[in-house]
């Protein structure tokens, strides 16, 4: 099994030497020899190692005794050791976790911390491949997708859902840097238990492991010795399937990649990072590329899983939801709908899309005739003078920009609606209407109406751009419309900074 194990590790493609290994024992058979394989092991890989063990708190000085006998077993061999503990059972109810949930997260944090303080790169844990195939058909049974039946990997990154939400911001921030790994994962369990009985390991017993009121010792002692008659070779059929799974995942995940890079656009707020999707060009992929293009945005922002329903609901109201619907998912982020896109954020408030301009309600501000550089959001904004002599040519068709008929010396600014602000649009032979009617005659949400920035020239208001059921959509006032005649002609633009 020595062997086995040196191979495993070669196969990681990681070079060892001189880093430093944190190994997680409970003082149970399999950690315990995962520990002293490690530690044999050690002159041929020249790593580190440092042990940690964690004490739960949940079978009273029982696992206290644990903790101590991972010290002495580890000090008799020369390795250095560190011991956590907590009151799970208090952490699970102050955090609304279930037992084994709290367990794993403090758990996994206190092995984060220890692993920051001692600048090691990788932990090592001891699941073999009667785990993987315990965990395997966990996450069948809740209907996991492919990503779930990969199973465990034998070397990946530690992640936020490993962690506590209260992990410190430093554990946060190295997390990325810090590697999962397991040697023992196509190691069946009678294997280790030879091995442990021909070194002499006598570990602790703990009597937890037998409880089939947790759902991995119900798959243990219940469902499992029940396959194993119809197929005495379930688990290791299992193992295949997951290592053929993971590399048809390694395809997936390549294909979705390539989506994200052409479908999200991030901007950074004061609150947070939005994303941006185009919403038909999201629509016009397969189905499972969506929902695997959605998991992966809401991975950068949210804490957890997000639950296949909520990806469901997500994909529904992005194909068929109204402009300015939300769904509100977990970590405080929501999804919003808009016409041509949608967005990924934080907290409730509504951002407006990077191509849409918008002001504060109320804002004010006063412009220059030429080169202004107006900031708001993502939106630039800015003026200048056409050459004299065009006409029906200078105009494009874009709705983000107007060609208007300004003369020379004109106060500008640009602000929101105020009560009696009138507009005369064109082909109404100089009748105006109140700006509110036409606000809701182009239909413009609600939610952006007293946010449009309307450009105004010597108190008239002369051009606006907004959001409508078709789109972004601009519109010019008759007095201020480019006729061969104009005398001079100014350019009006918002551009999208990146």
């Amino acid at each position: 099994m020595l062997h086995k194990i040196q191979i495993a590790m070669e196969k990681m493609n990681i070079s060892f030497e001189d880093e430093t290994i944190i190994a997680a024992v409970s003082g149970g058979r399999d950690s315990l020899t995962l520990l002293r394989v490690l530690h044999m092991l050690q002159p041929h890989f020249g790593y580190n190692l440092h042990t940690v063990t964690f004490d739960h708190q949940l079978r009273g000085e029982s696992s206290h005794a644990d903790a101590e006998f991972v010290r002495s077993t580890a000090e008799a061999w020369g390795i250095p050791v560190t011991i956590g503990s907590e009151d799970v059972q208090k952490l699970a109810e102050t955090l609304s976790l279930s037992l084994e949930a709290a367990a794993r997260q403090a758990r996994y944090t206190f092995l984060a911390e220890v692993a920051l303080a001692e600048g090691a790169a990788y932990i090592a844990l001891g699941h073999h491949r009667d785990d993987q195939t315990e965990t395997i058909l966990m996450h069948l049974l809740r209907g996991a997708g492919l990503a779930g039946l990969r199973g465990m990997l034998p070397v990946a990154p530690l992640s936020e859902t490993h962690l506590r939400e209260d992990a410190s911001d430093a554990i946060l921030e190295s997390v990325d840097e810090i590697q999962l790994i397991r040697p023992f994962l196509d190691v069946p369990r009678a294997e280790i238990h030879q091995f442990a009985a021909q070194y002499g390991i006598i570990p602790r017993e703990d009597e937890t492991n037998l409880d089939t009121k947790f759902f991995r010792n119900r798959i243990r002692h219940e469902v499992l010795p029940v396959l194993e008659k119809v197929r005495p070779d379930f688990s290791e059929s299992l193992g295949r399937m997951a290592a053929v799974v993971q590399k048809d995942y390694e395809i997936v995940q390549s294909v979705v990649q390539k989506a994200v890079a052409r479908l999200v656009d991030w901007a950074e707020t004061e609150d947070g990072e939005i994303a941006f999707l185009d919403r038909h060009a999201f629509l016009a992929e397969l189905p499972g590329v969506q929902r695997y293009v959605l998991r992966d945005v809401l991975g950068e922002l949210s804490y957890g899983e997000i639950p296949y329903t909520q990806i469901e609901t997500a994909c529904d109201l992005i194909a068929s939801g109204s402009t300015g619907q939300q769904l509100s998912l977990p970590g405080d982020v929501q999804l919003t709908v808009g016409y041509d896109d949608f967005t990924i954020h934080y907290g409730g408030t509504r951002p407006f899309p990077r191509h849409i301009p918008h002001l504060q309600p109320g804002q004010v501000v006063h412009l220059e005739l030429e080169g202004q550089g107006f900031f708001t959001g993502t939106m630039r904004f800015y003026t200048y003078w056409v050459v004299d002599g065009r006409s029906t040519e200078i105009f494009r068709d874009d709705p983000l920009e107007a060609t208007l008929a300004v003369k020379p010396g004109s106060e500008l600014m640009l602000r929101t609606r105020r009560p009696g602000d009138r507009f005369v649009p064109l082909g109404l032979e100089g009748h105006s209407q109140k700006i509110s009617d036409v606000f809701i005659n182009l239909k413009i949400p609600k939610s952006y109406r007293d946010r449009v920035p309307l450009l105004v020239v010597n108190d008239e208001i002369a051009w606006f751009v907004a959001p409508t059921v078709n789109g972004l959509q601009g519109r010019i006032a008759a007095p201020f419309a480019v006729t061969p005649t104009a005398e001079s002609v100014l350019r009006v633009r918002w551009t999208v900074q990146d």
